[in-house]
């Protein structure tokens, strides 16, 4: 028994021992797999290691910063969506240091992109086609993390086609509000949950749409419903809604903006580049391109895997509970997780680096893509200019792709760049310029070589600062040099001299002037002195621009030829001259879905040229080609055609869009029906062509999508001349029973048609208001001539006058002025010596080429002759003196400054390093310091307001009177808008838009509106500074008639109104000697005196009055009468005037010209109820001893004031 019992004890220790080695056994066994477990766990994430490590302590930091960064991101979200990237970047660096300020923690180097950007995600935008630049990415995240539904401002359509192709997987549903069922399908997308994109918003959305804009969704019955119009609908959570807009600067109201996020997409010029990079390249290059897609598809893609994978590792290590050692599951997921993510990481490395190499070869390419980009943003500005030069971008990249296939091939890469460029430039400009009017051609050429020019460096923000600079505010600091050679130089242009010590390259140039007086001003007073060489050094020195800056200083006038001396030089020759029309190259350019659009001005009609061209390629009116003129009722008449010609083939022409605005929405619905149909719906001839006058309703998607084209009258006398003969029926030109006559006045009356257009290139001396006549004008005209010549035994003149320059032609004319004008130059052609003698129409050009009626002849004999007219007409042919030809250059060099004003952003800052608020706050400041007080009767000296013998006020102190209110009004508005414009620059009012447009006018030198004739102030055309000098010295001259007593001579240019003056004066008269008013009128003898200084005393009877000056003629001292204007001076000063009141009934004095007078020079204004303009004052008879004609066609008047 004891035996049994030691052999039990040790069999128990036997087992015990045994399990005891079982169990370590499988604990070595657990330790073994723990050990290669944990082999693979450090193994797989040892690599992480270091990257989570870093991560962590991001994060860590990041977390102490959440709550500034959230803070910032929501306040980027809510507020920077409309706004630009530098002033998006300037807002965020404001409220960074703010936050930090205030002891709000946020990251140093804040950014959006930095706090809500997914790399990831980011990369796959890109893969939708979203560019890269750093604000498109910013927007992206305001559209996809903004509470309230994105409208995004999309002139070029980038976003649009980003939220298709993002959305296409989820089956977007695109609608626009034009659409009859848009409501329906908006209603079915929110029930199935589908993204929607209404597309092409204006600026007013439908009411019908503000409860999804607001997202008003209530509860019912446990269902999400929303109420859109009389009808519940069920809310899916998956809906989602993108607003795009094609307007380029919309105005939304602010009820708009509460709805939605407003977010500006407009393209960047970085991000054009880099899209236009990636073109060329796919066509310079298709081999790297499709390589370099298939990557950006790798890596995007490998990303994403690796993200999940590290999504998922992370979450399997979170929710692992116990001994993580032990999940075998856990610990095996986890090693292929990180095999796989290790493969696809190598992967992407690789690609990557590949992708880097790509880049690398492509940026060889990027001098091209930065030409595209340049071209593209000035033709994008041209839409400030007029609202028909509208060109969508998608077009413009098609033209930038057929350049670059179709340019010719070179041997090496280098000269293969330098033909794109040159083929690009070219290209676009050759395109662009069929849709410009004349006007525009050269400044499009010049806007194109000043943006070539800065970009390459070649001309810098302080020249082009000065360039656009149109006075300048201040004292220079040199001295205006004195003597007989410096006469040549006026106040302006030393002022400008001295500004252009500013500009780094023109430091000198004042003083050198100084030293060098007489080889400058053999510069100043050349004919040509855009082509005149410029005294050493600078002529060697000086850039191309820099040397327009210096005829713009110097010649202001000769501008317009100088900037084509620069196109010269920075693009070439060819681009001196604007292509020719060419209607056949824009047919072959042209597709059936793509309409042609003529916008045409008045006196053009491209129908001849539209059957000529029909008629070379096979179309008949009435069979394959369709005109119809749009108005009243023919809208469903063009609708039905257009469905015809569409699907059969043909040619339909619509005139005259502008005449049916109410229609050209439905105009538009049909053309993007036309763009979106299916392909064999289409008929591969059919074209649609449009006619328009310019007009604001035009549709923008309209104008983007199709090619333009201006159609404009022939300019110059030759042109008009040939134009109107080509048009002359030969049978009618032959049928009079008196052919000599009639066809020497039909020749006359042609002359004159071709004059009265001709004269309104030189502005006011040639017409107060250019008129529009039109080519019908001129065949009424004819055909009442040839009536009155059968018709009458003798030539019946002044018949043909009256009906031909009062009523056929003088039935456009509206200013009474004007009407006198058109009479007087009818005269120089309808008169027996020119008809019967055929005397010369402008004997003192005879020397050059006598203008006459040619011997009686056939049409064809009529025809030739003026082909042998002088190509460059001389204004003496108009009637006019030589003096208007300056007036032209510098009616044009101011057009081409102010158009290239209206398109300068307020982005950058002056060319002296100050920022533009710093230079605006200067001028407020320095004006605000320098206003004088307002006027008041407290200051009054005693004859001022003392009453007449009758008790009556003296009638000039009540005209005062008037005068001080008026100057005290805007006196007090100055005061208030200067203090404004100062508090709301340092943030501490609202900048209103009345405060804004007057910082783009401080920034201009342009006189606020506030302050102007349709504001508190009087008609002036004056820049700032010499605006405000002026303003100065009226209130002065006020003030001391106020305080002094009645001057000797009365300055007629400080009268708000002066006709209140000379009524005053009359009344004053009249009272005096008790002289019915009515009964009396002043007559005007001009003194030897020029003003105060020199008259002691007022005259017995009437009144002085000085300050005028005259244009279109002179006052000669010695004759004692009117004469020729000397050449260069546009306007000669007049001497004193007495006007002397005298009986109605008086006879008139002989040999006077009875010369209009003007508060400003361009002499037109709101036409008043007496036929005169508001800017017309009255008429003085001036003694003359040519006919009063002479000074008519002249255009001579008198102006209160000058411009400068």
């Amino acid at each position: 028994a004891e035996v049994e019992a030691r052999v039990a004890s040790l069999k128990q220790k036997l087992q015990a021992a045994e399990r005891k080695a079982q169990d370590l056994k499988e604990k070595e066994q657990d330790v073994q797999k723990k050990l290669e477990r944990a082999g693979k766990l450090v193994g797989g994430l040892g690599s992480e290691k270091d990257r989570w490590e870093q991560l962590c302590e991001k994060l860590e930091a990041s977390r102490g910063n959440l709550i500034g960064n959230v803070a910032l991101c929501s306040g980027a979200i809510a507020y920077q969506g409309p706004f630009t990237a530098d002033y998006r970047a300037e807002l965020t660096n404001g409220w960074t240091k703010r936050a930090r300020d205030v002891g709000i923690p946020c990251e140093e180097s804040f950014s959006v992109t930095g706090v809500l950007g997914d790399p990831v995600t980011i990369r796959e935008w890109g893969v939708h086609g979203l560019p890269s630049d750093q604000l498109s990415i910013e927007n992206a995240i305001f559209v996809t993390r903004s509470r309230r539904w994105p409208l995004m401002i999309d002139p070029q359509g980038q976003a649009n086609s980003w939220v298709k192709r993002m959305e296409r997987d989820n089956k977007v549903v695109i609608i626009k509000l034009s659409q009859s069922d848009y409501l329906r399908k908006l209603e079915s997308a929110i029930r199935v949950g589908l993204p929607v994109l209404l597309e092409n918003v204006e600026e007013a959305l439908e009411p019908s749409i503000d409860p999804v804009l607001l997202k008003q969704v209530f509860k019912q019955s446990g269902r999400n419903l929303i109420r859109l119009g009389d009808t519940d609908v069920d809310y899916s959570d998956d809906f989602k809604l993108y607003i795009t807009s094609k307007l380029a600067n919309p105005h939304y109201p602010p009820e708009i903006c509460i709805k939605v996020t407003i977010v500006n997409f407009t393209v960047t010029f970085k991000g054009l580049e880099n899209q236009l990079l990636a073109e060329c390249a796919a066509l310079e290059r298709p081999d790297l391109e499709e390589k370099k897609e298939k990557l950006v598809l790798t890596i995007a893609s490998g990303r994403r895997t690796m993200a999940d994978l590290e999504d998922k590792i992370l979450k399997m290590l979170a929710e692992a509970s116990g001994n993580i050692l032990d999940d075998e599951d856990l610990i095996n997921t986890l090693d292929s997780s990180k095999k796989t993510s290790s493969e696809t990481e190598v992967a992407v490395s690789a690609a990557e680096e590949t992708s880097k190499e790509i880049d690398e070869a492509r940026e060889a390419y990027r001098p091209v893509a930065c030409r595209g980009s340049i071209i593209y943003f000035v033709v994008a500005d041209f839409a400030t200019i007029d609202p028909m030069y509208q060109y969508s971008l998608p077009y413009f990249k098609g033209i930038f792709a057929d350049t670059i296939v179709k340019a010719p091939q070179a041997d090496d890469l280098e000269a293969r760049l330098q033909v794109l460029i040159a083929a690009i430039t070219r290209t676009m400009y050759v395109m662009i310029c069929r849709g410009l009017f004349e006007r525009h051609k050269a400044l499009f050429a010049f806007m194109n070589a000043v943006q070539i020019a800065r970009n390459a460096g070649l001309v810098t923000d302080a020249e082009w600062k000065l360039f656009l600079q149109p006075a300048v505010l201040g004292v220079p600091h040199l001295p205006k040099p004195q003597g007989e050679d410096a006469f040549w130089i006026e106040d302006r242009t030393w002022a400008f001299l001295c500004a252009a010590d500013d500009v780094p390259s023109l430091f000198g140039l004042a003083e050198h002037v100084n030293g060098n007086l007489s080889a400058w001003r053999d510069v100043f007073s050349s004919e040509s002195p855009h082509t005149a060489p410029l005294p050493e050094p600078w002529h060697s020195k000086l850039k191309p621009f820099q040397k327009l800056l210096v005829l713009k200083l110097l010649r202001p006038e000769k501008v317009v030829f100088g900037t084509s001396v620069f196109i010269g030089a920075q693009l070439g020759q060819e681009f001196v001259e604007a292509p020719p029309f060419d209607l056949e190259a824009t047919f072959h350019d042209s597709a059936p879905r793509t309409p042609l659009i003529f916008v045409l001005v008045s006196g053009a009609d491209p129908t001849q040229y539209l059957f000529n061209l029909a008629k070379a390629q096979g179309y008949e009116l009435g069979s394959n080609l369709h005109l119809i003129s749009l108005g009243q009722g023919q809208g469903p008449i063009a609708e039905r055609l257009m469905d015809q010609t569409k699907a059969e083939g043909g040619w339909l022409c619509l005139q005259n869009c502008h005449l049916a605005e109410s229609w050209l929405p439905k105009l538009d619905r049909k053309l993007e029906e036309l763009r979106d149909a299916p392909e064999g719906d289409v008929n591969e001839d059919f074209r649609l062509w449009l006619t328009t006058m310019p007009t604001p309703k035009f549709p923008v998607t309209v104008l983007q999508n199709s090619l333009k084209l201006t159609i404009e009258p022939p300019k110059g006398l030759k042109a008009n001349l040939g134009r109107a003969y080509a048009e002359i029926d030969e049978k009618f030109f032959e049928s009079s029973a008196k052919p000599a006559i009639f066809k020497n006045m039909m020749f006359g009356l042609a002359f004159f048609n071709a004059v009265i257009q001709e004269r309104r290139k030189y502005g006011a001396v040639g017409w107060n208001i250019p008129y529009q006549w039109m080519t019908s004008d001129l065949v009424t005209a004819q055909l009442n001539l040839k009536m009155y010549v059968d018709e009458q035994p003798e030539v019946p003149y002044e018949a043909l006058m009256t009906v031909t320059a009062d009523v056929v032609f003088g039935g456009r004319i509206t200013d009474k002025m004007d009407v006198r004008t058109a009479r007087t130059v009818l005269d120089a052609f309808f008169n027996k010596d020119a008809v019967e003698n055929y005397a010369s129409y402008c004997p003192q050009l005879d020397s050059r080429f006598k203008y006459q009626s040619p011997s009686e002849g056939p049409l064809e004999s009529y025809r030739s002759y003026i082909t042998s007219f002088p190509l460059v007409d001389r204004p003496e042919i108009f009637g006019l003196h030589q003096n208007a030809d300056i007036s032209s250059q510098q009616k044009e060099s101011k057009e081409i400054a102010d158009a290239i004003i209206a398109v300068q952003p307020r982005t950058s800052s002056g060319g002296s390093g100050k920022s533009n608020d710093e230079i605006v706050l200067e001028i407020a400041e320095d004006l605000a310091r320098q206003m004088p007080p307002a006027l008041s009767r407290k200051e009054a000296h005693s004859s001022v307001f003392r009453k007449l013998a009758d008790g009556s006020v003296n009638p000039l102190g009540i005209f005062l009177g008037h005068e001080m209110s008026k100057f005290n009004k805007l006196i007090i508005q100055m005061q208030s808008m200067l203090r404004e414009i100062a508090r709301a620059i340092k943030g501490l009012v609202v900048m209103s838009a009345d405060l804004d447009a007057m910082y783009a006018n401080f920034l201009f030198q342009q006189v606020p509106g506030p302050w102007g004739e349709n504001g508190k102030g009087y008609p002036s055309l004056k820049p700032l500074s010499s605006w405000f000098k002026d303003f100065i010295e009226r209130v002065a001259f006020m003030r001391s008639w106020l305080s002094g007593g009645p001057p000797s001579t009365f300055w007629i240019s400080a009268f708000f109104f002066p006709q209140g003056f000379f009524t005053s004066a009359l009344q004053a008269h009249a009272r005096k000697f008790q002289l019915p008013i009515d009964q009396l009128l002043f007559r005007a003898s001009v003194m030897e005196s020029m003003g105060i200084a020199d008259t002691p005393s007022p005259p017995e009877n009437g009144v002085y009055i000085h300050g005028m000056f005259m244009e279109g003629a002179r006052w000669n001292p010695q004759e004692g009468c009117i004469d020729e204007s000397h050449y260069g001076e546009l306007f000669a000063p007049v001497p004193v005037l007495h006007l002397q009141p005298a009986n109605l009934e008086d006879p008139e004095p002989k040999s006077t010209f009875e010369c209009p007078f003007y508060k400003t020079n361009v002499r037109a204004g709101t036409l008043s109820t007496t036929g005169h303009s508001t800017n017309h004052v009255c008429n003085f008879d001036i003694p003359t001893k040519l006919e009063a004609g002479h000074w008519i066609r002249r255009g001579a008047a008198l102006i209160s004031q000058l411009n400068e």
